[in-house]
């Protein structure tokens, strides 16, 4: 059976290029245009789609602010929809001048975009705060067999509830929570 791998928030990492080159298939999905097609030119050859997209809570569009691409601060584009749950860094006094625009982007549940999969073996979400959003509206019907979230922009204790409501087994690590199914 293929290894099949989710990564939501990519921006331009090469984190999960080498199960690619393993031979896994996977779906790495980003909102950020420019990120997105610097993706599809890595992934390139790989059984690995590219979704230009935000996951979020609900089906239709988010306001996205974007980081600037020429800094450190490449990875840090985010939601600040209203019903954004996490830290919005972009409000943060350090942060004025590490964005560039505001642009609005199709989002999708994980529901909606796990709908044509079977199983999911790894499962990365780094959505910079955007975490609850999306596993507190998840169903769970698809339970990835290891899940690392990105948690330090979260309530952290939240999504460990939620986790290990749904079976999860749930540690964390300095910036890092992991489940094991």
């Amino acid at each position: 059976m293929t290894k099949h791998f989710v990564e939501i928030g990519a921006a331009n990492f090469e984190t999960l290029l080498p199960l690619a080159k393993m031979g896994w298939s996977g779906i790495v999905v980003e909102p950020v245009p420019y990120l997105a097609e610097q993706l599809k030119e890595m992934f390139y050859g790989y059984d690995v789609t590219i979704i230009q997209k935000a996951v979020s809570d609900y089906n239709g569009e988010v306001e996205l602010i974007v980081s600037n691409e020429d800094s450190w601060v490449t990875g840090i584009s985010h939601i600040v929809s209203e019903n954004h749950l996490g830290v919005k860094l972009s409000e943060e006094p350090e942060n004025k001048n590490n964005f560039s625009e505001t642009i609005s982007v199709p989002c999708v549940t994980l529901d909606t975009l796990l709908n044509n999969y079977d199983h999911v073996d790894l499962m990365k979400v780094d959505t910079e705060g955007h975490e609850l959003n999306i596993f507190m509206n998840y169903s769970f019907k698809i339970k990835p067999s290891l899940i690392k979230v990105e948690h330090k922009h979260i309530d952290d204790n939240i999504l460990r509830r939620k986790l290990e409501t749904n079976g999860y087994m749930v540690w964390t690590e300095k910036d890092d929570l992991y489940a094991v199914n």
